[in-house]
């Protein structure tokens, strides 16, 4: 066969080129070169035609430099020569990824990654807090009185911009102080809901604040995993 002597690719060439002389011209050019790059260019000066396959034969045995010259491979571009005259080689297989993965590179699954791994720890940190929250409401353990805004701070840090107030509320006819996060919007002198342990009253928050921030994050959350899930979902769909 003519592959034993030559790539597969120059074997379909020269059958391609010279039908059933394919074979001899095969051994004769296994017999001058190994190489592939080598075989194509003395296929190529050959151009389907006996007499010019002599001659690149013999410049092969001679000149193997003058050889690629002459046929347009001598340079760093020969590697796409090679597969424009006698097409790509088969590719190894890709290394599929696990099913619940996207196929789109390893990119996208990192963004998927950094995407879902904060939504998942929000979602499985704040919902506990929302249900410890509604369950000292539901045991009288927190009331709630009207508080005055005394003063409006707000700052960078870690976690973005924050917005900190100091207000005074009463309970059982004692005023006391609290600090607190707030709203961007409270000012001093704004009326606020604050919200105190009955059995320690100097203990406090403003209600609402931190209830809104963690809903519109678990929320923020849901969305991501909703994503997340879709896009797992088409990869499955495509994969399948």
């Amino acid at each position: 066969m003519a592959h034993e002597h030559v790539s597969d690719r120059v074997a379909r060439r020269l059958r391609k080129d010279f039908g059933s002389r394919a074979e001899r011209i095969a051994r004769q050019i296994g017999e001058v070169t190994d190489s592939e790059r080598e075989q194509a260019a003395v296929l190529l000066l050959a151009d389907g035609d006996e007499y010019g396959l002599e001659a690149a034969l013999h410049l092969a045995r001679t000149d193997r430099r003058d050889l690629l010259v002459a046929a347009d491979m001598a340079d760093d571009r020969w590697p796409s020569r090679l597969d424009h005259e006698l097409g790509r080689t088969a590719r190894a297989p890709r290394r599929r990824l696990p099913g619940w993965l996207p196929r789109r590179g390893r990119l996208r699954t990192a963004l998927l990654i950094l995407l879902v791994a904060p939504g998942v720890l929000f979602f499985f940190i704040g919902v506990p807090l929302l249900i410890i929250d509604d369950y000292r409401e539901a045991t009288g353990r927190v009331e709630e009185t009207t508080g005055v805004v005394l003063e409006h701070r707000s700052g960078w840090s870690k976690g973005g911009r924050r917005h900190v107030c100091t207000y005074d509320y009463v309970v059982d006819g004692l005023t006391r102080t609290g600090t607190a996060e707030c709203g961007e919007d409270d000012e001093a002198g704004d009326e606020v809901t604050v919200r105190y342990d009955p059995t320690d009253p100097a203990s406090s928050d403003l209600g609402g604040n931190d209830r809104v921030a963690l809903v519109v994050g678990l929320g923020a959350s849901a969305i991501c995993l909703v994503v997340v899930a879709v896009q797992v979902g088409r990869a499955h769909r495509r994969r399948t």
